[in-house]
């Protein structure tokens, strides 16, 4: 009859259970990853917050993107025949058919392949486009694309071994983070050991720190001598890759 007083006679760690579980039906599903976003999302009380942040103005410059394969830490356990499990759990049935329509004809024959990019572009692309498209002081976009050389998600043995750190590795795949190490000049994995820059990698290591102190002091990331950042109301983005002469900006994929 209570629900507040219910609420406040139960053990924390019981109520953050209940707040898992009950938004998305995906204990089973081994979706460890995407469960942990969930106590992020903000409580709208009508008084601190009064509406969700993606439907506010905002009125300050911005800098935000992607990574190529964002989803792989959140999705990697999740066998492929679960995969329509899943689909049906984030959207109505009848747009989650769509959608698996739609993404297996980009990625014929690869279930888990299909998964990641449809997560990828549904949690971070696409809602990175409609969050920039709100700040009415501009937005500088990225996509960061860069396979480093050594391996950022490792296990407790700082070995490459199980589902997110394997796929993750694979060349060319890169995953939600990866782009850490390089933004803040600090060579290390996700457990904070100690690893090595190539020459291009410092390079290009170099050249984020110039766009992201420049964009601190300033609203606009842009330096003399780098690639030109456009505007995300351009239509563009800057595409993030080692070295630094490599980093280009690139027309928005639809």
């Amino acid at each position: 009859a209570d629900v507040l007083a219910c609420l406040r006679s139960r053990p924390l760690d019981q109520i953050l259970d209940g707040q898992m579980i009950g938004a998305y039906t995906l204990k089973n599903l081994q979706c460890a990853g995407l469960q942990a976003v969930i106590p992020w999302n903000p409580v709208i009380d009508q008084k601190l917050i009064k509406q969700a942040p993606i439907n506010a103005v905002i009125n300050k410059p911005i800098m935000l993107g992607t990574n190529l394969n964002e989803s792989i830490p959140f999705v990697a356990p999740v066998p492929p025949s679960l995969y329509p499990v899943l689909m049906d759990a984030l959207f109505d049935p009848g747009q989650a058919l769509k959608i698996m329509i739609d993404y297996s004809m980009e990625y014929p024959g690869q279930a888990s392949q299909q998964l990641q990019q449809t997560v990828t572009d549904y949690l971070w692309t696409c809602f990175n486009r409609q969050f920039a498209s709100r700040s009415t002081a501009g937005a500088y976009r990225y996509f960061y694309t860069h396979h480093g050389s050594f391996p950022f998600w490792v296990d407790g043995q700082n070995q490459v071994s199980g589902a997110v750190p394997e796929q993750c590795a694979v060349d060319g795949k890169v995953c939600h983070a990866d782009e850490l190490p390089f933004v803040f000049g600090n060579a290390v994995n996700d457990k904070g050991l100690a690893q090595s820059f190539t020459a291009e990698e410092a390079d290009l290591s170099l050249a984020l720190r110039r766009y992201w102190i420049q964009f601190a002091r300033s609203g606009d990331p842009n330096v003399a001598g780098a690639p030109n950042w456009p505007l995300d109301a351009t239509g563009s983005l800057l595409r993030m890759a080692a070295p630094s002469a490599a980093i280009t900006a690139v027309t928005d994929q639809s």
